[in-house]
């Protein structure tokens, strides 16, 4: 008979905003249980809140062609900068501070709001925000075996504008700020269509994780091991490639006192947002559909050791496994046992965990530890 085992293996090396960070997968073939852990820092995506990005517009330009500049008074953003929207961010930023330079000298695209030509948003009962300041002039192409390059519009193409929330959204006058992930049944100009930073707890995704079957719209669950707050949650953006990038909503229920440098950890779920309407809506399917995933832990032999390692081992496969060989120790300033081990135990519980009774090996970076 196979002997039943629960694996620890290299998945990928991504990085936070400071360190690198390598993911692990973890594998329980038999009863197909499979997610990927990582511990990070955590730094804030507001793209897709209503009022993530605006500026006030004392002298709109065509107001005619433009109603909606009207409504750009009084604005506040949530963003430090509209530069965030921008990329490159630097040559963005450059414009705001050089607002009569040329947009043909340092172009940028908009890519955290949504932007069009005059003659787009007219054509959609759209306005636009025309000051010279805001013109991007640039995209990403693949040129010369190049991938992603940014290249200027042509001399005669028209440039793009950031487009204005009318009152289908939650912040007429601020500027349509968009998500990779998208609502169904909103045009591409509806604030709507948009997961909403404020409202959704979402991470962003990277092109790497593909790799790992891990989609757009897959879950997750995040907990901070030191305080024990935890929170499912869905990919709803894309962002830089690191780890870590989480919206408002997620990160003040892992830091209400919003402290992004402690350490959190994360479980993936693959494959778990195939057919699952309305995740990027409403946060009680997020956390409903997290939960029916850690419940699928229960069936794992030893899955005890799945909290050991987001919890007293810091996602560390070399820690774990040298603790294992007898080869290190946990220290953990309490005689009761280690408080973080603990805190992580009950946020799996508060998501449906329960210890499986069944004991079986574990199996860490191909060093195998027989069941006890």
């Amino acid at each position: 008979m196979a002997v039943e085992q629960l694996t620890f293996l290299p998945a990928a090396a991504s990085s936070d905003h400071k360190r690198t960070v390598p993911v692990t997968k973890i594998e329980h073939k038999t009863s197909g249980f499979k997610a990927y852990a990582y511990q990070c820092s955590l730094e804030e995506d507001l793209d897709g809140a209503p009022k993530a990005y605006g500026l006030n517009n004392p002298h709109p330009v065509d107001q005619d062609h433009n109603p909606h500049t009207i409504w750009q008074a009084g604005i506040t953003m949530l963003e430090t900068s509209l530069a965030n929207a921008g990329d490159p961010a630097g040559n963005c930023l450059h414009h705001l501070l050089n607002q009569k330079d040329s947009a043909n000298n340092q172009i940028f695209r908009w890519v955290g709001l949504y932007s069009a030509t005059q003659a787009d948003a007219t054509a959609h009962g759209n306005s636009i925000d025309r000051r010279s300041f805001l013109e991007a002039r640039g995209r990403r192409v693949d040129k010369d075996d190049k991938k992603n390059v940014l290249v200027a519009f042509g001399l005669n193409e028209p440039g793009v504008f950031p487009v204005i929330q009318n009152f289908d959204g939650d912040a007429p006058g601020n500027y349509v700020s968009t998500t990779s992930a998208v609502v169904d049944g909103f045009e591409r100009w509806d604030q709507r269509r948009y997961v909403n930073a404020v409202e959704i707890p979402y991470a962003a995704h990277a092109s790497w994780w593909k790799t790992l079957g891990v989609e757009l719209g897959d879950f997750g669950l995040a907990i901070r091991p030191g305080t024990g707050d935890v929170s499912g949650f869905v990919f709803g953006d894309t962002g830089t490639g690191r780890v870590g990038e989480v919206s408002r909503k997620l990160f003040e229920a892992l830091s209400p006192e919003r402290n992004n440098e402690d350490v959190f950890s994360f479980l993936v779920f693959p494959k778990s947002g195939v057919g699952i309407a309305n995740r990027f809506t409403q946060n009680k399917v997020v956390q409903e559909q997290v939960k029916l995933n850690i419940r699928k832990l229960n069936n794992v032999p030893r899955s005890d050791a799945v909290v050991d390692f987001l919890g007293s081992f810091g996602a560390d496969r070399g820690k774990y496994r040298g603790v294992l060989s007898g080869k290190g120790q946990i220290d953990t300033k309490s005689e009761e046992g280690d408080p973080v081990y603990f805190n992580v135990l009950a946020a799996l519980i508060s998501f449906g965990y329960q210890e499986s009774e069944v004991d079986g090996d574990l199996v860490i970076d191909g060093q195998r530890f027989k069941a006890q």
